[in-house]
C-alpha cells in the first residue's frame, strides 16, 4: 500500500516536474525578444537625427490641429458658442510657438519621453465640442478662465520665445518673468485655460481628456526636467525656485 501510494504520488507529480524545464526555457526567449527589440530600438534611433525628429513633430501636431479646427467650426456653426473659437485660437498660439521655435541637438531620445511628449500634446487637440446646456460655470466666467490661462501661457511663452518644443530638449534655460515663481508655468496655464473650457460644458469625453492631459503634463516635467538637470544652470535654476507647477503645492 505504501508503494502504491508513493507510485501514484510521483505520478500525479510527474507533469508538475516536466512543466518546470519548458517555463525556464520559456523565459530565456522572452528576454532574448526583449533584448533584441531594445537593441533595434537604439540602433534606429542612432540613425535619427534631431532635425528629422523636430520636423517629423511639426508635421504630425499641423495635422491635428487641422482636424481640432475642423471639428470646433463645424460645432460653432451648430451650436453658436464663440467659446469654441476660443478654444481653436488659445492651441493656435501653442502652433505658433511650436512651429517658429529655436532647433537643438540636445534632445532626448529615450522611447518613453517620446510617447509621453507626442500622446500629451496631442490629448487637447482631441478635446470634443461643449453643449452649453451642460455648463457648470457661465460664459463669462468660463472665457475669464481661459484668458487668465492663455494669459500665464503667453507670458510665459514670451519669455521662452524660440525655446520651447514638445520633445523633451534643452534650448536655452531661462529664469526670469513667471520661471521666478514655478519652473514650468507654461503647463500651469495651460491647465487653467484647459479648465475654464471644461466649465463651459463638459462631458464625459472632455472631462477624461482633460485628466490625462493634466497626467501627461506631470511625466513630460519629469522627462524634461531629467534631461535638462544635466546643465549646470538648470541646477541653480531648481535650487532658486522649487516648486515645479503649482505655487506652494509641487
Amino acid at each position: 500500500m505504501i508503494e502504491s501510494s508513493a507510485h501514484e504520488e510521483s505520478d500525479s507529480d510527474a507533469p508538475r516536474r516536466n512543466e518546470t524545464p519548458i517555463s525556464k526555457k520559456q523565459f530565456p526567449i522572452i528576454s532574448t525578444c526583449l533584448r533584441s527589440c531594445g537593441a533595434m530600438y537604439k540602433s534606429l534611433i542612432r540613425k535619427i537625427n534631431s532635425t528629422y525628429l523636430d520636423k517629423s513633430e511639426k508635421i504630425i501636431i499641423v495635422l491635428f490641429y487641422i482636424v481640432l479646427v475642423t471639428r470646433m467650426t463645424h460645432a460653432y456653426l451648430m451650436n453658436g458658442h464663440a467659446i469654441q473659437l476660443l478654444y481653436i485660437l488659445d492651441q493656435l498660439i501653442v502652433l505658433i510657438f511650436f512651429v517658429f521655435r529655436r532647433a537643438t541637438e540636445k534632445i532626448t531620445k529615450r522611447l518613453q519621453d517620446l510617447l509621453v511628449s507626442y500622446v500629451g500634446f496631442i490629448i487637447p487637440l482631441l478635446m470634443g465640442p461643449i453643449s452649453p446646456l451642460n455648463a457648470i460655470a457661465s460664459t463669462m466666467v468660463s472665457t475669464s478662465i481661459m484668458f487668465l490661462g492663455g494669459g500665464i501661457f503667453l507670458l510665459s511663452k514670451l519669455t521662452l520665445r524660440r525655446s520651447f518644443g514638445i520633445i523633451p530638449a534643452n534650448r536655452g534655460i531661462k529664469t526670469s518673468g513667471l520661471y521666478l515663481i514655478v519652473r514650468h508655468p507654461m503647463y500651469l496655464g495651460y491647465i487653467i485655460s484647459l479648465s475654464g473650457y471644461l466649465l463651459s460644458g463638459p462631458n464625459f469625453t472632455n472631462m477624461c481628456l482633460m485628466f490625462l492631459t493634466c497626467l501627461f503634463i506631470f511625466w513630460r516635467i519629469n522627462a524634461e526636467e531629467r534631461l535638462l538637470i544635466e546643465d549646470p544652470n538648470y541646477r541653480k535654476f531648481m535650487r532658486r525656485t522649487r516648486f515645479r507647477l503649482f505655487p506652494g503645492v509641487y
